[in-house]
């Protein structure tokens, strides 16, 4: 729910729902949200295959944003099944996700032989967007961001040595390379972690 309240915070009278599995999280967000200042915010629990907003008799949102959740995923296709009916004909989708043929993760493959099941089940933004455009969504533009090199070392670095003095200059970094990626078509995604995507629903 971070990312949605990051963007209710640059929105006037902004109706934010947001849904996760865990009761905790679920709990968690709300007192986010609150400190943030979002006044009109409400989480529920509930899974991305049967997602529990929009409720009856509620209408699909203008904007719906996934992050971080497609690789969590049991079954992508009844996944977006559930997506698909939060976002109202005409509204826009933003979901982003780790990106299992990049730099680091083929290098992190290579080097041990047990890895977390989310990078294991992890899906290209190109097999996601197909879905969603069986769906009826027209993909608006892609990007790509979190370089695969040298930011995570580095960020390991700043964090165990240097007391934070670089996260400065590595956001800026990331934010640089996600700007000239976006610029150019993203010709940078399998030098980047994770992708991210913009889509409207027909």
């Amino acid at each position: 729910a971070w990312v949605g309240i990051e963007a209710a915070l640059g929105s006037r009278d902004v109706v934010l729902r947001a849904f996760d599995p865990s009761p905790e999280l679920v709990r968690i967000a709300t007192d986010n949200a609150r400190a943030a200042g979002v006044r009109d915010f409400e989480a529920r629990t509930g899974f991305g295959e049967d997602p529990p907003y929009p409720g009856p008799g509620d209408a699909p949102f203008d904007l719906t944003i996934c992050s971080g959740v497609v690789s969590f995923a049991p079954d992508l296709e009844r996944w977006l099944d559930g997506l698909v009916r939060t976002v109202r004909p005409g509204g826009d989708l933003v979901i982003g996700d780790i990106h299992p043929h990049s730099r680091g993760f083929k290098r992190r493959r290579a080097a041990k032989p047990l890895l977390p099941v989310r990078e294991l089940n992890a899906h290209t933004r190109e097999a996601v967007r197909a879905g969603l455009e069986r769906r009826g969504f027209r993909h608006v533009r892609s990007g790509a961001y979190q370089l695969t090199w040298p930011v995570p070392e580095l960020m390991h670095l700043n964090e165990q040595r240097l007391g934070g003095a670089l996260t400065y200059p590595l956001l800026w970094l990331n934010q640089a390379a996600s700007r000239i990626d976006r610029a150019f078509g993203s010709p940078l995604q399998d030098q980047c972690d994770s992708w991210v995507m913009h889509l409207t629903r027909g």
